[in-house]
């Protein structure tokens, strides 16, 4: 099926979509070569590497740039030291408007930078409250569980070993 590949169960979006978008939104990307813009993206945002199942969480590919250049338009991560290429690569949705918004504000770059940095961290720290009321709610059952577990487990009447 057409665009099967695209199906992401997150945030992100596939870095060829990524970069079609910014080639359509910075008149000074549309002339560049796809694989350069591929480039500028990563440089200025983080790439992931994520699976078809929904089961796998995406996962940033932290040396993308060192270690590999991009081909096919930023479909392919292509790695010099002979590693297997990489296909699924992606970025998240909120990343590709800071990246139009530094190329068309260079002199803004490091603030906007900043402001990405920062809305990155706010999301980070609201999940893991999150996470830990959801952990706090887990344990809390399974106490109540392991309660009524030793409640069921214990004879009601107490039984008395008679010894010979």
């Amino acid at each position: 099926m057409a665009g099967h590949e695209h199906d992401l169960p997150h945030t992100l979006v596939p870095l060829a979509l990524a970069v079609s978008l910014l080639r359509a939104r910075f008149a000074g990307a549309a002339e560049m070569d796809a694989n350069a813009v591929a480039t500028l993206i990563a440089s200025r945002v983080p790439v992931f590497e994520y699976w078809p199942t929904p089961l796998r969480l995406p996962r940033p590919l932290a040396n993308a740039l060192r270690d590999g250049v991009f081909r096919d338009e930023g479909r392919e991560l292509r790695f010099m030291d002979g590693r297997p290429s990489k296909y699924r690569l992606a970025v998240r949705v909120e990343d590709v408007d800071f990246a139009v918004e530094m190329l068309s504000h260079p002199e803004h770059a490091v603030s906007i930078r900043n402001r990405l940095l920062r809305a990155h961290a706010r999301t980070l720290v609201s999940r893991s409250r999150d996470l830990g009321a959801r952990s706090a709610d887990l344990r809390r059952a399974a106490q109540k569980a392991l309660a009524r577990a030793s409640l069921v487990s214990q004879p009601a009447f107490p039984v008395e070993i008679s010894q010979p």
